[in-house]
């Protein structure tokens, strides 16, 4: 590969292995699948030339480390198809067997590189130009096979699951995946056959084929890393929407997190783990839908029936343009009941209400994103002051309620 190529190839393959690294706390399909990909990239970088040459400086066998790494690349892979198929559930053995098989693989390759007379060579034209002993054919044939036939098994797998995928990215990315193994595929297999049929004294166009398959190899790396994207694009950006919500939800949150520190549903200690992306963020942006949910349902009793009624009528003149005049109201009645909770003052047999939203999570949360804004307004700390004028009962406070702090304004 070209100097641009390769950089290319190392920017994609380590943003993968750091973006997806908060997977690993999940479950052990992203780990698997982690671990593929971190295991690829250091197999890119220890076959460096310049990487493989320091490394040699610190062992005599430091050709066969990328090798090594590409094993344990195609172990992971197999792992993650194994558990995405829920073979484990069927074979409760079979991940030992995998693990086993390739631990020989890995020996044999140490062994078969020990029994070579000259090492292992790395470079393809040495291989078909040079005499080959056994071992080191022996080494390439096991290496190729083991690679290939993983190789050959997650094809079959994205194919199929590219059949049942929905036509659009997620197609295309998987069936791009698919491309690109058939290709280090192809080149795994013509690696086997050309060494096979060196070592046995047939003539190989070193040369010529050895620059077609790697062109191959190469363009089969890029069309998988393509194709592993493609769906990361739309997950990045289901990310990016939620961490939006997440953030305009935090005024209407950290209200209710004051006015009742008993919903929340982990200690500060879990939520110090979610800044570091432990948690799944869609997880994170539910439980703060709940919390909010459950400190509203506490504050109902303290919402006057007629708050609603008298909240239109207050922006009516305070702001009759505002084009969420809904959710404003809310956010007015939702800083009244708050200043009512302080003041100890409840609203006994009180048919107060909430306004009613769609019932998918996504209603909620767009709703919920608009009042949070609204709560950082005047008009709802307006509201307050011209309800108590009107209700001088509801002014003087009766209940210490230090936590319940009025919410932030910018």
């Amino acid at each position: 590969m070209t100097g641009a190529l390769t950089v290319a190839v190392f920017v994609l393959l380590w943003g993968l292995v750091v973006l997806r690294f908060p997977t690993v706390f999940r479950d052990a399909k992203q780990r698997a699948l982690w671990a593929t990909w971190c295991t690829l990239a250091l197999c890119k970088l220890t076959a460096l030339p310049s990487v493989n040459a320091k490394l040699l400086g610190w062992t005599a066998s430091a050709e066969i480390i990328p090798h090594l790494f590409g094993i344990a690349c195609a172990f992971f892979l197999l792992r993650f198809i194994s558990l995405i198929t829920d073979l484990y559930a069927t074979r409760p053995r079979a991940a030992t067997y995998q693990l086993l098989f390739a631990g020989v693989v890995t020996v044999s390759l140490v062994a078969l590189s020990v029994l070579s007379p000259h090492g292992v060579r790395t470079h393809g034209t040495d291989l078909l130009t040079a005499a080959v002993p056994l071992p080191a054919a022996a080494y390439w044939v096991v290496l190729n096979t083991y690679l290939g036939g993983i190789m050959a098994m997650a094809t079959a797998l994205f194919w199929r699951m590219s059949r049942s995928a929905p036509p659009g990215a997620l197609r295309a990315g998987l069936r791009c995946i698919v491309v690109g193994l058939l290709l280090n595929l192809l080149f795994a297999v013509q690696k086997v056959v050309l060494v096979v049929a060196h070592a046995l004294g047939a003539s190989v166009p070193a040369d010529a084929v050895e620059r077609v398959f790697d062109g191959l190899r190469a363009a089969g790396v890029i069309l998988t890393l393509a194709g592993a994207l493609v769906p990361a694009v739309g997950w990045i950006r289901s990310i990016a929407r939620t961490y939006r919500s997440l953030r305009a939800l935090r005024p209407l949150w950290q209200a209710m997190r004051r006015a009742f520190p008993d919903i929340i549903l982990f200690p500060a200690r879990r939520a110090a783990l979610e800044l570091f992306g432990v948690d799944d963020v869609h997880l994170r942006l539910y439980r703060r839908v709940i919390e909010i949910r459950d400190g509203m349902l506490v504050l109902r009793d303290h919402l006057p029936a007629d708050a609603g009624t008298e909240a239109a009528a207050y922006l009516d003149t305070s702001a009759p343009g505002h084009p969420d005049r809904a959710a404003l109201a809310e956010a007015c009645c939702i800083e009244l009941a708050l200043h009512r909770l302080r003041a100890g003052r409840r609203s006994p047999g009180s048919d107060g209400r909430w306004a009613r939203v769609g019932a998918e999570l996504a209603d909620e949360v767009r709703w919920m994103r608009k009042v949070s804004g609204c709560l950082r307004r005047d008009e709802p700390a307006g509201f307050v002051a011209w309800w108590t004028r009107r209700h001088p009962e509801d002014a003087e406070s009766t209940v210490d309620m230090g936590s319940a702090e009025p919410v932030a304004r910018d």
